[in-house]
C-alpha cells in the first residue's frame, strides 16, 4: 500500500464505530448506516472518519443533533449533507417536514391524465 494509504490497514468497522460511539448514539447510528451501505465498508472508511473528524472544529452536542437530522430525513453523502448541516447551523432546527395533502377545485378546464394518454394513443394510431 502507498505510505498515505497504510492507515486505513488498522481500521475496521468496530474501532469506526467505537470512535463514533464516543461523540454519541445518533452519530454511532449514523456511521453504521454509512458502512452499511457500501458493499465493502473500506469504501466507506473515508466519510466515516470525515464525519468523526468534525469534532476537531464542532461541539460533541452539534454533531448528534447533525446526526440525529441526517438520520431523520435520509442523505445521499454522509460527510457533505453533515458538512451543510453544520456550517448552516441547522441541527438546531427542530422543524419537520410533512407533505400536506392539496384538494383541487376541479373544472372544465383541467382535463387529468387520460386526457393526455388518449391524446398519445390517436398519435401513435395516426403513425
Amino acid at each position: 500500500m502507498p505510505k498515505n494509504h497504510q492507515e486505513y490497514g488498522s481500521w475496521n468497522p468496530e474501532r469506526i464505530g467505537n470512535w463514533a460511539s464516543s461523540i454519541g448514539e445518533n452519530t454511532a447510528e449514523l456511521i453504521q448506516r454509512v458502512l452499511k451501505e457500501k458493499e465493502h465498508p473500506a469504501l466507506a472508511y473515508k466519510a466515516c472518519m470525515g464525519i468523526i473528524g468534525f469534532e476537531k472544529r464542532f461541539p460533541k452536542e452539534k454533531i448528534e443533533k447533525a446526526s440525529a437530522r441526517l438520520l431523520e430525513f435520509g442523505f445521499n453523502s454522509a460527510y457533505l449533507s453533515m458538512k451543510k448541516i453544520l456550517l448552516r447551523g441547522l441541527e438546531e432546527r427542530s422543524e419537520s417536514f410533512t407533505v400536506e395533502k392539496i384538494e383541487l377545485n376541479f373544472h372544465e378546464n383541467i382535463r387529468g391524465a387520460k386526457y393526455y394518454q388518449s391524446e398519445i394513443k390517436e398519435e401513435n394510431d395516426d403513425k
